[in-house]
């Protein structure tokens, strides 16, 4: 079994905002139309869903009410999505209650920072969107100043129990151990996966690339962090990711069979 991990946004799909071509919707909120995948990737996901032998699973950030709002292609439904960034496995559509209860128990420990941390981006962040805890796991929010605010909370945050982590005007207060490398371990070992093939393009994603056999991520990614992985394969800048990674899998894992 081939256990496919692959990120979404800015990895399998685009913001509305980016331009990539002749696309297919996939999220919409309400009536506003929100991310899309390429035909490119569209058509070529088709042949991975019907394979029985590849297992593809989203691993993302996202809440799962965020998840929840993707369409993949003729409405296929991947058995398993890992969400809130390694925090909540959903199996079927549904939460797994061992791998909650779990991760609750990582979480606890991380609880005072947490709340430190949060204190501090809601009294003193100049956040622009609501401080939050996402899917009870994890700190999010976005700040008009977040140099200000990783500095600072780099000072008040003990290290050893949370992760602090940036995404542009993104500021994430993760517990150390809730991660997409975790996450991608213990699902490789639940399903018996033989290969693991991860694909990411931020900070976020690099503990999944990591502990994946082979990793598919963007070139300068891969200049950066590239040795510290079993194997890469590096995507150039010219190209777009979703696309690299499908045509990755389908040429080795699809057209081999």
């Amino acid at each position: 079994m081939v256990l496919f991990a692959c990120d979404l946004d800015n990895t399998l799909i685009y913001s509305y905002k980016k331009d990539i071509g002749a696309k297919k919707l996939v999220e919409k909120k309400e009536d506003k139309e929100l991310s899309f995948m390429t035909e490119y990737t569209y058509f070529a996901l088709k042949k991975i869903f019907k394979r029985n032998d590849i297992l593809f699973v989203p691993v993302t950030t996202r809440s799962k009410e965020q998840y929840e709002r993707i369409i993949f292609p003729e409405g296929f439904k991947p058995k398993y999505a890992v969400v809130s960034n390694g925090g909540v496995l959903l199996a079927e559509g549904v939460e797994d209650r061992h791998w909650k209860t779990y991760s609750q128990k990582i979480v606890c420990d991380a609880l005072n920072e947490m709340s430190k941390g949060k204190k501090f981006l809601e009294t003193k962040g100049n956040t622009t969107e609501k401080v939050r805890i996402v899917d009870e796991t994890f700190v999010y929010t976005k700040s008009s100043n977040a140099d200000m605010c990783m500095k600072e909370l780099s000072k008040m945050i003990d290290s050893s129990k949370v992760v602090l982590e940036r995404n542009n005007e993104k500021i994430y207060i993760i517990p150390k151990e809730i991660n997409k490398g975790n996450a991608l371990l213990r699902l490789k070992k639940q399903i018996d996966a033989n290969v693991t093939v991860a694909c990411g393009d931020s900070l976020l994603d690099l503990p999944m690339l990591f502990s994946s056999d082979i990793a598919v991520l963007p070139e300068k990614l891969n200049a950066e962090h590239g040795h510290k992985m079993k194997r890469t394969v590096a995507v150039a800048e010219k190209f777009l990711l979703s696309d690299e990674v499908v045509k990755f899998v389908v040429e080795n894992f699809v057209n081999e069979a």
